[in-house]
């Protein structure tokens, strides 16, 4: 045999006793945990719906509840106020959390009632305290008090706005976070 054989077989037999005998082929390896066991946790930002509901108030009468079906079948003539009052919470998690909240009831509403005034009115209160100003609004819980007026006066005269619509569905109220 020539020795590059001899040298192969010798070196294979040298490996296998090594591997296995005893295991002595071994490496040394060691694990450390990283961040310290740390959990981060994500805030949040979130508005949430209330019941909302419906009053009608003819002339100088005091307002009366109308209830969902009742406002279904409801057709507003001069001299009627119907008012929709809804009270949402924003919940507003974070360290360093800033936004804004808005309202997209005046351009969301759309209206073929001549003569009549849909005006929105917005009333924010962070903790019983009121909040004049929508923007840097920092975390928090929130009270907001929603209230859509449709007036149709009772001074609309000559069939003015008669058989028309009024679409308050898509009003919004949304909160952004700001940098």
């Amino acid at each position: 045999m020539n020795k590059l054989i001899k040298g192969s077989i010798a070196g294979a037999a040298g490996i296998a006793l090594l591997l296995g005998g005893a295991g002595t082929l071994a490496y040394w390896n060691d694990s450390a945990t990283v961040g310290n066991a740390a959990v981060v946790s994500s805030g949040k930002l979130d508005v949430v719906p209330g019941t909302g509901a419906w009053t009608v108030q003819v002339g100088t009468g005091a307002p009366t509840a109308l209830s969902a079906t009742q406002l279904a079948a409801y057709r507003i003539v001069p001299g009627n106020k119907l008012v929709y009052t809804e009270t949402l919470t924003v919940d507003a998690v974070g360290d360093n959390l800033k936004f804004t909240l808005g309202e997209t009831v005046s351009t969301a509403v759309t209206s073929t009632i001549s003569g009549a005034t849909v005006t929105p009115e917005f009333a924010v209160t962070k903790g019983g305290t009121a909040v004049s100003t929508f923007t840097g609004l920092t975390a928090g819980s929130y009270t907001v008090v929603a209230k859509i007026t449709v007036d149709f006066p009772s001074t609309v005269a000559n069939q003015v706005g008669q058989s028309s619509s009024l679409n308050l569905s898509g009003a919004t109220v949304t909160v952004t976070q700001t940098p």
